[in-house]
């Protein structure tokens, strides 16, 4: 997996909070985030939205205690299904260094 990436939380069609994440150096920026919506709040809370509170809570969702960037290539590789939200869908986009 590249260095940057792009990770967006997606409830069908509807985009809720896209992140912009450089695995390398752990920065991470939002780039969207509908912060209106109970929908945003459900996914990620405020504090969640940086490197490593996205960390924990991939983590804390799957159990699973690796670091981000090995996460997401399962979850690039296998896709994301959390049972406690099933219809929250997460894209993974690898961006140009």
């Amino acid at each position: 997996m590249k260095d940057n990436v792009r990770l967006t939380f997606m409830f069908g069609s509807y985009k809720v909070i896209s992140m912009e994440l450089n695995l390398k150096t752990k920065v991470s920026k939002v780039v969207y985030d509908d912060n209106d919506s109970a929908s945003s709040k459900m996914v990620l809370l405020p504090e969640e939205k940086t490197y490593s509170g996205l960390e924990n809570r991939i983590q804390w969702w799957f159990n699973d205690h690796r670091p981000l960037p090995e996460l997401l290539v399962d979850l690039q590789k296998y896709g994301f299904n959390y049972a406690g939200q099933q219809n929250l869908d997460l894209k993974i986009e690898e961006l140009d260094d």
